[in-house]
């Protein structure tokens, strides 16, 4: 966010046009960069509460988040059909309404949030402590690489742990195995950008962006969530050493 800000206000300062950023911060609620909230850091920002999220509805909804008055009251009438008054239409909008039921639910939800984070967090900092103890991120003397790598982090970052993900050889091999007893994980995502149907009119072949190809393969999302216990995450992890072993 620090680079995009500097290059948004460089342009700026260059152009009479602005360069508008817009967060995707579907799962960051409650998380923060250098003291600053998600949906905070750019003019607008899109929240997803998806039933997976940190912050679920019972079913889909979402909200958006802006610091100016003049878009929210934009985002107010494209959300009813482009309509300041019933009945009465100034641009095309859509039906963007949340279900009452969806608000009823995170109301409740929205008083837990912040410690539901907290329990996130308190289960990556267990992951860590177990998996430096493991002997999993030393490098293996047969090809000098670690069988596992966690993910780096900033001290400026203020992390919700939407997933607990980390960097695993063989990966799919790895995945199987866990499967067999009956820990769930998931990869987030299997196929980078540049190589998805939708895009194939840019161009881009396999081998073209080798650090996102790279991450797909080996990418491995752990379980993650509030109720999480101890001795879950213990057994991950020791299921993930008695792969390697």
């Amino acid at each position: 966010m620090d680079a995009l800000d500097r290059v948004a206000k460089a342009y700026g300062q260059q152009s009479s046009e602005e360069i508008a950023i817009v967060e995707d911060a579907a799962q960051a609620i409650g998380a923060e960069w250098n003291g600053r909230g998600a949906g905070s850091l750019g003019v607008t920002a899109a929240f997803s509460f998806y039933p997976t999220k940190n912050l679920s509805a019972y079913g889909d909804a979402g909200i958006v988040t802006t610091s100016r008055p003049e878009m929210a009251e934009h985002m107010r009438r494209l959300r009813n059909h482009g309509s300041p008054r019933r009945y009465y239409h100034d641009e095309f909008g859509w039906n963007g309404r949340m279900d009452a039921i969806q608000a009823a639910v995170l109301r409740v939800k929205m008083t837990h949030i912040a410690s539901w984070n907290e329990r996130r967090r308190h289960h990556a900092a267990t992951y860590d402590q177990l998996f430096a103890e493991s002997g999993l991120l030393a490098a293996q003397k047969s090809n000098g690489c670690a069988p596992v790598r966690l993910l780096a982090r900033n001290l400026k970052a203020q992390h919700v742990f939407h997933q607990y993900v980390i960097r695993a050889q063989r990966r799919d091999d790895l995945r199987t195995f866990l499967a067999e007893r009956k820990i769930s994980t998931e990869i987030y995502y299997p196929l980078p950008l540049h190589l998805q149907p939708v895009f194939s009119y840019l161009g881009f072949k396999a081998g073209d962006l080798p650090v996102a190809e790279h991450a797909a393969q080996e990418v491995l999302a752990l379980p993650m969530f509030p109720e999480l216990s101890e001795a879950e995450i213990r057994s991950v992890v020791e299921g993930i050493k008695d792969f390697y072993s």
